[in-house]
């Protein structure tokens, strides 16, 4: 629905998804889709987000209907991001620092904040009716919600900014401030990951460029 604006028939890949993770099972998914090498993440897929959406849909119904035993069956789920950073990610077996992001849990509530609420009439009503377009739009919308606070997620996660520029005065600023930190290992690799991605951020938000240079000479 969303890649290049055109229609992808994804229900194979959907449907074998959610059989897994109403297993219980951990299921590992990219939000960007592609792979590109470049300094910025690129726009996020809405899959994951319709994944989510669909999950929480479906076992609701079934906690409706009784269908749902609590033992072994969630009617939520938890979305962990994960944040690959390469050190040098045009080189093979390149180290690699893994940023884990606060869990978004996806459930009933959630889905209520984004316009899509299950206890209401009205959705029931357009969740059983012949014409599902309504349905599926209001589907749509709360996952392109969903979609954003992940977005936003990663951005904790990943070292990225707009351009190439920004990156390396991410790493200069980090190597002015913490010049332990100048030399990665894999002993203070989460630091070294951590330090520029703060930068790479403040650079990136940064709408004066004597702000940057500024905060250089006042770093302890």
């Amino acid at each position: 629905m969303d890649y290049n604006n055109a229609e992808v028939d994804n229900s194979g890949a959907f449907d074998l998804v959610l059989k897994e993770l109403k297993k219980g099972c951990c299921v590992g998914l990219f939000p960007e889709g592609l792979g590109r090498y470049q300094s910025y993440l690129s726009p996020f897929k809405t899959g994951l987000a319709r994944l989510c959406v669909d999950f929480v849909c479906e076992q609701y119904e079934k906690k409706q209907k009784g269908d749902i035993n609590n033992n072994n069956e969630f009617d939520y789920i938890n979305i962990v991001p994960y944040g690959l950073n390469y050190l040098h990610r045009d080189m093979f077996r390149s180290p690699i620092c893994v940023l884990i992001g606060d869990p978004i849990r996806i459930d009933k509530q959630t889905l209520k904040l984004y316009g899509l609420d299950l206890d209401s009439d009205l959705i029931h009503t357009l969740q059983h009716s012949s014409n599902s377009k309504a349905w599926e739009d209001l589907k749509f919308q709360a996952s392109k919600a969903i979609t954003l606070q992940l977005r936003q997620s990663f951005d904790l996660t990943t070292v990225h900014a707009p351009n190439w520029n920004l990156i390396c005065l991410a790493h200069l600023a980090r190597d002015l401030a913490f010049p332990l930190l100048s030399v990665p290992s894999s002993s203070n690799l989460s630091l070294f990951f951590h330090h520029t991605r703060f930068f790479s951020l403040l650079f990136s938000r940064s709408t004066s460029s004597s702000l940057p240079f500024f905060f250089f000479f006042t770093m302890p």
